[in-house]
């Protein structure tokens, strides 16, 4: 357990050097992670401090991205677990080497957006996120690539508003069409409506991260999946793997947990021949 938690913590170090531009981003980096994790991983939580924003100067595949860390909201989460984890990462022998269109359901703050737009230059990726401050970031760390077309806005089983609790951390939002105390109203689309507006007749890539809300999606008002090719998803209880796979199996999807997803959740669906 012990040679397990250093492995890991030096993998974590060798990670932060590697990406960062200069040994003072890189300890400011790390200071400001830990800062967060010695608060929040404790319920601390920090009010009015959680709109302190670094923008981070970063080397991600070889490329100089800025990229912008809410230091108290649980962007470093998301951070470590895209970049450091490469939990998006899809496997080359099970998926097309050149998707042209690519879909961010619940695109949080955008960072998987990013990682896809530098996977995928060639494609073409739509985000969208529902949480008004989250999506203040997102447009900031999407910037850099004009190839991520981003909208504030919901998806839904049926088009209208729904509305959004308010969590301490910033990737936990729920999604209901029930007003509840203190939560504030959006729009919402269905997958066709979403689709037709951007004038989309075929996903090569869906990615779904919407705290729940998947098992309504993929079950009702369903029939846009004929046009979806690959999906990676992350399932919330109690949506389980074989409720995923009956929701799926119409449109002719395989559904499997690749090893590298493990404690993840992550589950990666596909139409082709793997």
């Amino acid at each position: 357990m012990l040679i397990s938690r250093l492995g890991t913590i030096l993998s974590k170090l060798i990670f932060c050097f590697k990406i960062n531009s200069s040994f003072s981003q890189t300890f400011l980096f790390i200071k400001n992670s830990k800062k967060y994790s010695s608060k929040f991983k404790k319920n601390i939580f920090l009010g009015k401090e959680n709109n302190d924003i670094v923008t981070y100067n970063f080397i991600l595949s070889q490329k100089n991205v800025p990229v912008h860390i809410r230091t108290y909201s649980g962007d470093f989460d998301i951070f470590y677990e895209v970049f450091w984890k490469k939990t998006y990462h899809i496997p080359t022998d099970l998926f097309l080497s050149d998707p042209q269109i690519i879909m961010d359901l619940g695109a949080n703050v955008g960072l998987t957006s990013v990682f896809f737009a530098l996977q995928y230059p060639k494609a073409k990726i739509y985000a969208l996120e529902a949480e008004a401050e989250n999506y203040e970031s997102l447009k900031k760390n999407v910037s850099f690539s004009n190839n991520i077309i981003s909208e504030h806005a919901a998806i839904d089983t049926k088009d209208g508003v729904v509305f959004l609790s308010s969590p301490d951390l910033s990737y936990n939002f729920k999604i209901s069409d029930q007003i509840e105390e203190n939560s504030n109203s959006v729009k919402a689309y269905s997958m066709q409506t979403y689709m037709n507006g951007l004038e989309i007749d075929h996903i090569d890539l869906l990615k779904i991260d919407i705290e729940g809300l998947e098992q309504l999606l993929l079950k009702n008002n369903n029939t846009w999946l004929k046009n979806v090719d690959n999906i990676i998803i992350e399932l919330h209880d109690p949506y389980t793997i074989d409720q995923l796979r009956n929701d799926l199996l119409p449109f002719k999807f395989k559904v499997f947990a690749p090893d590298s997803f493990k404690g993840l959740k992550m589950i990666y669906a596909t139409k082709n021949n793997i």
